[in-house]
């Protein structure tokens, strides 16, 4: 079970595209759209994705990556030519308007888009045998990581964060909440907005995009959902703190800013970041 569930959390974070009905035909180029990432310049993110396509060419060839359309326009291999948006919203308007041929994003968020809008498909089918030691370290090196980011000075937060994760693998809290808030939420396209636990003393306080569904995500009420609100309603619990100002971050931009100045009055953030930034 343990070994699954390693499996699935790097298959969510694993990237697929998204294109609006199906991949435009006509050429091997294609214009596809990518949330910019809070750790990576374009030029970084560009370079990785290059380094990454031996293993994704491995794929193919045994069968894990299948394209049952085929290449557009019958390419061998895909011209991916790039542009980086700050939200999800921006990214889904520019697929609508036709200013990029498809979305590229992580797999569990390419599921629930496409769940929750009928006019989105994805053109690829991952088949992962879940023994298969090979593939599944390979799928781990090439797919995001996903992390709570924090203040140098917040040395004592960041252990405790880690205490509480570590527990929470080990006496299965984390398995439970990666089906319920990621495998589930993904399938289903229905996220639930979590309770937070209120505590006496000094709050934790949490800025968030709500650019990733499920794992990252703010209702349209503006109410919190999806997999990292869970965590942090978790965390708060087991540290019996208060989880306040969970605010939404709407530029990315400023959020990327934000971390590399070590400023901003927010003790930490969720949110994607570059498989190879594990701890």
């Amino acid at each position: 079970m343990k070994r699954w569930m390693t499996l699935l959390l790097a298959l969510a974070m694993a990237l697929a595209l998204i294109p609006c009905g199906a991949v435009a035909e006509g050429g091997s180029a294609l214009t596809i759209g990518v949330l910019s990432y809070l750790n990576l310049t374009e030029e970084e993110y560009l370079a990785r994705e290059t380094a990454k396509e031996p293993a994704l060419k491995y794929f193919r060839a045994h069968g894990v990556l299948e394209l049952p359309g085929g290449m557009p326009g019958g390419a061998e291999t895909l011209n991916l030519q790039v542009r980086f948006y700050d939200t999800t919203d921006a990214l889904l308007m520019a697929l609508q308007a036709g200013d990029i041929g498809a979305i590229q994003a992580p797999k569990s968020t390419a599921d629930y888009l496409c769940a929750t809008n009928d006019r989105l498909v994805q053109p690829s089918v991952f088949n992962f045998p879940e023994s298969d030691d090979f593939v599944q370290n390979l799928l781990e090196r090439i797919s995001d990581g996903y992390a709570f980011m924090m203040l140098e000075a917040n040395a004592d937060l960041r252990d405790q964060f880690n205490q509480a994760i570590a527990d929470m693998k080990a006496d299965g809290t984390l398995d439970a909440l990666v089906l319920k808030h990621i495998a589930e939420a993904s399938r289903t396209g229905e996220t639930e907005a979590i309770a937070f636990e209120a505590f006496e003393g000094e709050p934790i306080r949490v800025a968030v995009t709500g650019a990733l569904p499920p794992m990252d995500y703010v209702a349209p009420d503006g109410s919190f959902a999806g997999f990292n609100t869970a965590i942090l309603a978790e965390i708060g619990r087991r540290l019996q703190r208060n989880i306040a100002g969970k605010t939404q971050i709407q530029d990315r931009g400023r959020v990327r800013s934000r971390y590399r100045s070590k400023e901003g009055q927010a003790n930490g953030g969720a949110g994607r970041r570059d498989g190879n930034d594990r701890p």
